[in-house]
């Protein structure tokens, strides 16, 4: 937590100095070259091992893959339920609430959407959504090594998240290097396509993706 306030002052001294530009983009970039520095690193770290074990990974039949993702989703679901009740949003909390109930018990542990089968579709949601609930602004963009595009509300979101989430209570450190490296690994094949065409087809990976991921965030 230490580390996020430390990288909030030095975004706020940066966006004091930071010259004019003609991309809109750049004013909520203020630490660019850092961001830049560690967009290179994770571009390398996706061209030499994540894309590599992803492109393996695919080669799993898709009801395997497709089994493994429903798993996935199924732990996040009590972060959702938790979010969804500090948003004042009973639509999510008892989504989420009946989508882990209903998937763990019928979906055989999460392996098989039950819950999507039967009209309950994922809500998911998370702190840094919360905030911007309650008027706190996206503030700073921000890459975060391995993690990418993110954001100064998203990033302490993330932080919240890990403590809130009940699942990760029970779980070893192990365990959840385990899950983040599963959720990485499937989410990087679920959405190879695009993924693929920001860092490998775009004329400038790191401008096409930080406008795409900054134009999402204003639509959310």
């Amino acid at each position: 937590m230490k580390h996020i306030v430390l990288l909030c002052v030095l975004l706020l001294s940066a966006c004091a100095t930071a010259p004019e530009s003609d991309d809109p983009f750049d004013k909520q970039d203020p630490i660019k070259p850092f961001n830049q520095a560690v967009f290179d690193f994770n571009l390398g770290a996706d061209r030499y091992v994540i894309k590599p074990v992803a492109e393996v990974y695919h080669h799993v039949p898709e009801k395997g893959r497709q089994g493994i993702g429903n798993f996935l989703t199924n732990l996040s679901e009590p972060s959702n339920v938790v979010n969804g009740m500090l948003q004042l949003n009973p639509d999510i909390a008892f989504t989420a609430f009946w989508r882990c109930m209903l998937n763990t018990t019928f979906g055989l542990g999460g392996f098989h959407d039950f819950a999507g089968e039967n009209g309950l579709k994922n809500k998911e949601t998370d702190f840094g959504e919360t905030l911007g609930r309650y008027g706190l602004a996206d503030g700073a963009y921000l890459v975060l090594p391995l993690a990418g595009p993110s954001t100064v509300r998203d990033t302490a979101g993330v932080a919240v998240d890990w403590f809130l989430d009940p699942v990760g209570w029970f779980m070893t450190t192990p365990e959840t290097i385990a899950q983040l490296s599963a959720d990485a690994i499937s989410t990087r094949d679920a959405d190879a396509a695009v993924i693929n065409q920001f860092y490998y087809e775009s004329l400038e990976p790191y401008s096409a993706t930080r406008a795409a991921y900054l134009q999402h965030q204003a639509f959310q």
